[in-house]
C-alpha cells in the first residue's frame, strides 16, 4: 500500500494519495487543540512544521542508526537522575541541559515517539508535563511501524539551535513520598499500582519487600496497551477500563521505578482525569521499614 522509498518526494505523493481523507480530517490537529495522542499519518503531515519538535526517546545508538526525518534525540534513560537514586526523575539542571541541547523551548509543540516499548515514550511524556511543558503529544505507534509504512527516515543527526528552556515543576503532576503518605485512604484521593498483579499481591517483587502501598488498587499497565505493547488501546476501551475511577478526584499512580505507571498516567490524561505520578514509586516506599505495606486486595474496578 505504501512506497518503501525514504525519499521525501515520492513518499509524500504515495502517503497523500493513500491517506487524503485522514489527513484532511485532521488538518488542524496541532493548531489550537494539541492532542495527547496522535497517529503516524498526522505526524507525517506536520513533518516540516517549524513549530513542531519531534523527539526520539530511544537509545542514542538506535537514533543514530535511523530515525524519523527531522527528529531530535532525548533518550528516556537520560530523564532519570544520576547517582545512587537513579530511580528518581532527573534534576531541573540535568533536564534543562538535555532539553536545551535538543532545541526544545518552553512553548514548543512536542511529539514523542519510541519503538516497541510504550512505557519509555510514556515516561518522557510524564517528565515533560511534570516540568511544565504544555504541548506534548505521543505518536501512537513505534518507529518500526513508521518504517513499515514507508515514511521518511534519516541517519543524520538533526541540529537545532540551543534553547534557553526553563523547566518548572508542576506539583499537580508530581507526587513525593510525603504526598502519598498524607493522602492514604482519603476519600478525595485514588492510588493506582501499575505493576503486574503478582507483584501487587506480594507473590513477586523487584525489591526485597513484597506487597503494595495500602489503599492502592491494581490496574496493570499492560491492560492499557495493545497486544504487542506499541499502542494505547482505543479510547472506548480506556473508558471501560477506568469506568469506576472518578475523574474529578485526584489520582496518584506508581509502579516500581516510574515507567509502568507513566502508561497509566498517559491513559488518564487522555481521559481528562486529574493525575500525578509518584516519583519514588515502590522502590522508594520499600526502602523504609516503618512505612505501611499490604498484600490485601483492595476494591478495584473490573479490568479487561
Amino acid at each position: 500500500m505504501y512506497s518503501k522509498s525514504t525519499e521525501m518526494g515520492s513518499c509524500r505523493v504515495t502517503i497523500l494519495l493513500g491517506f487524503i481523507a485522514v489527513l484532511t480530517s485532521h488538518v488542524n490537529v496541532y493548531a489550537n487543540n494539541f492532542n495527547i495522542l496522535t497517529e503516524p499519518e498526522q505526524v507525517y503531515q506536520h513533518l516540516e512544521d517549524p513549530s513542531i519538535v519531534i523527539v526520539d526517546v530511544r537509545s542514542p545508538e538506535m537514533y543514530h542508526e535511523s530515525h524519523i526525518t527531522g527528529a531530535v534525540s532525548v533518550p528516556v534513560k537520560q530523564t532519570f537522575a544520576i547517582g545512587n537514586r537513579a530511580d528518581l526523575v532527573a534534576s531541573v539542571a540535568e533536564l534543562r541541559n538535555l532539553f536545551s541541547s535538543s532545541g526544545i523551548q518552553n512553548e514548543s509543540k512536542i511529539v514523542l515517539y519510541g519503538d516497541n516499548k510504550f512505557k519509555d515514550v510514556s515516561r518522557v511524556f510524564w517528565v515533560l508535563e511534570m516540568y511544565g511543558f504544555k504541548y506534548v503529544s505521543v505518536m501512537n505507534a513505534g518507529f518500526s511501524e513508521w518504517q513499515s509504512m514507508g515514511l521518511p527516515t534519516s541517519n543524520k543527526k538533526t541540529h537545532k539551535p540551543k534553547s534557553t528552556v526553563i523547566p518548572d515543576i508542576k506539583p499537580e503532576r508530581f507526587a513525593t513520598l510525603l504526598n502519598v503518605l498524607s493522602s492514604l485512604y482519603k476519600d478525595n484521593h485514588i492510588l493506582i499500582d501499575g505493576r503486574p498483579e503478582n507483584e501487587y499481591m506480594g507473590l513477586e517483587s523487584k525489591t526485597a519487600v513484597y506487597g503494595h502501598i495500602p489503599g492502592a488498587i491494581n490496574i496493570p499497565s499492560s491492560t492499557n496497551l495493545s497486544v504487542d505493547g506499541t499502542r494505547l488501546i482505543p479510547n472506548q476501551d480506556l473508558e471501560m477500563l477506568y469506568k469506576d475511577i472518578d475523574k474529578d478526584k485526584f489520582t496518584t499512580v506508581y509502579c516500581n521505578k516510574g515507567k509502568q505507571s507513566a502508561i497509566i498516567y498517559l491513559s488518564l490524561r487522555r481521559l481528562g482525569a486529574n493525575v500525578r505520578a509518584y516519583d519514588g514509586s515502590w522502590y522508594e516506599w520499600s526502602l523504609y521499614p516503618d512505612l505501611p505495606k499490604s498484600t490485601y486486595r483492595e476494591d478495584k474496578p473490573d479490568i479487561m
